[in-house]
């Protein structure tokens, strides 16, 4: 092996560990927005489940809030997915990587069924 088949190889292993790295950095802010969101739609049920302490003002505020908080959660979600599966679409189809997006894709709409579960339980 010549000295350009050596550097020819390597800079493909190079090029193939970076696609990698992208992949692997658009599922951890996948991952993150998935947090995010959990946290916002758990803040807004929780402001809910506790108006009982609240007098009659300050709880219709509290469930008005709480209900926004948990609407908020699921754009969130549905955010994270559109943006997760739109880079991977990049990646597969600039790279021609082969990949699955089955498993956020199944992540996205539980989640976005169990917020609006959320939602529903607090009307």
């Amino acid at each position: 092996m010549n000295l350009d088949e050596e550097r020819n190889v390597l800079a493909r292993e190079r090029t193939r560990l970076a696609i990698e790295r992208n992949r692997l950095a658009s599922e951890r802010t996948f991952a993150s927005w998935i947090r995010t969101g959990l946290a916002i739609a758990g803040g807004g049920f929780a402001i809910t489940k506790l108006t009982i302490f609240y007098t009659s003002v300050h709880q219709t505020i509290a469930i008005v809030s709480g209900r926004a908080l948990i609407v908020i959660g699921i754009a969130v979600f549905i955010m994270a997915a559109v943006s997760y599966w739109k880079s991977s679409f990049e990646l597969e189809t600039k790279y021609l990587m082969t990949g699955s997006n089955i498993v956020a894709t199944l992540l996205a709409i539980l989640l976005i069924i169990c917020a609006s579960g959320l939602l529903y339980t607090t009307f």
